[in-house]
């Protein structure tokens, strides 16, 4: 079982949307199918790449930070799981990647 929990949500134009945060349970890997999970609903994204402190990964185990793209989605699915900051930033309260 694969537990990510989300710190914040950076959507990059219509290209990719990235989340930072830290792998509490198992592995990910490039290709992967995750579930996004808030407090209002769920959706399925698919991981485009991993990218811990500015290199790419082909996986990464529990315990790691990690940024995880993944294919652009409407945000206004989950958007109860966040709150808009600034520019593109937005400040997660509960918003968990499963896989």
């Amino acid at each position: 079982m694969f537990e990510y929990e989300v710190v914040d949500v950076l959507p990059i134009g219509d290209r990719c949307i990235v989340f930072t945060g830290k792998i509490g349970k198992g592995q990910v890997h490039v290709g992967d199918e995750l579930r996004l999970k808030s407090p209002k609903g769920e959706v399925g994204v698919i991981v485009m790449s991993l990218e811990p402190r500015g290199f790419r990964l082909a996986g990464a185990l529990a315990g790691d930070n990690v940024a995880i793209v993944v294919e652009p989605f409407c945000l206004d699915d989950i958007a109860d799981g966040f709150v808009h900051v600034e520019g593109i930033t937005y400040q997660v309260s509960a918003l968990t990647l499963h896989g």
